[in-house]
């Protein structure tokens, strides 16, 4: 079993995405949902799943198949990932970036410092902005703020 979290997609779909730590560098890797596996309604954007890896076959006849990996869901969390953060390390005092909880995907072990997901960010802002506008926002305002030693870690998986 693996843990990752849901990101919606421009077409309004899901997919898993994983951190592969296994290997250096680390790998972030998209599985697309098991179209076997009940609809995803109720899914929301950054929740935490546990999921299986499962390779299926696609095609329309014996000489058409397609192999692909698939993502299916065996445990769904809508708690946010941060409320999840602070049970599992209560000790820690973590640094948070103001309106972006929904953006945050995990915490590096050493220095406590909360990890962001750069795209989730842009997706956040884009909300109540542009495009431009929040690139412009983002970068300028959000990462380019360096606020002491917990300044969080901006994770870039924005490749689109």
């Amino acid at each position: 079993m693996l843990k990752g979290y849901l990101k919606k997609t421009n077409d309004n779909k899901f997919v898993v995405r994983h951190i592969s730590t296994h290997q250096e560098p680390w790998k972030i890797i998209d599985f697309d949902l098991n179209p076997n596996s009940p609809d995803d309604q109720g899914l929301s954007d950054g929740s935490e799943v546990y999921f299986m890896v499962q390779t299926i076959a696609f095609g329309e006849n014996e000489f058409d198949i397609t192999e692909k990996d698939v993502a299916s869901i065996i445990e769904f969390n809508q708690e946010k990932l941060i409320d999840s953060i602070i049970e599992r390390f209560p000790d820690d005092t973590f640094l948070k970036a103001d309106g972006f909880d929904e953006a945050i995907i995990g915490v590096e072990e050493n220095t406590g410092k909360l990890i962001y997901s750069m795209s989730k960010c842009l997706d956040i802002l884009r909300q109540d902005m542009t495009e431009e506008d929040a690139l412009e926002h983002f970068y300028y305002n959000v990462h380019g703020s360096y606020v002491g030693d917990q300044t969080p870690i901006w994770c870039f998986d924005y490749f689109e």
